[in-house]
């Protein structure tokens, strides 16, 4: 079918094989596969969570700075927060 004997896509857009052709078979079983899956899963999980703690952490417990300097919307809706009357 081509000069390197692999599968190729037609006109149409369906993978052809030559004859002959067999493809390589899976080194490791499914179940194998699935697991490593789940650890990987399991790992960017961990990764994602104890980033976002200590990334969390550290913004509430750091000194938050003067932003009394900014102009804008900032320092505006900032001082309506804190006159503002909250009903009970």
């Amino acid at each position: 079918m081509n000069e390197l004997g692999g599968p190729i896509v037609d006109p149409v857009g369906r993978l052809r094989y030559p004859d002959g052709w067999s493809g390589t078979p899976r080194v490791y079983s499914p179940r194998t596969r699935m697991l490593a899956g789940a650890l990987l899963m399991a790992f960017l999980g961990v990764v994602v969570v104890t980033t976002g703690v200590s990334l969390g952490g550290y913004c509430l417990t750091s000194h938050g700075g003067d932003y009394r300097a900014l102009s804008g919307w900032l320092a505006d809706t900032s001082e309506r927060a804190a006159t503002t009357k909250v009903r009970p």
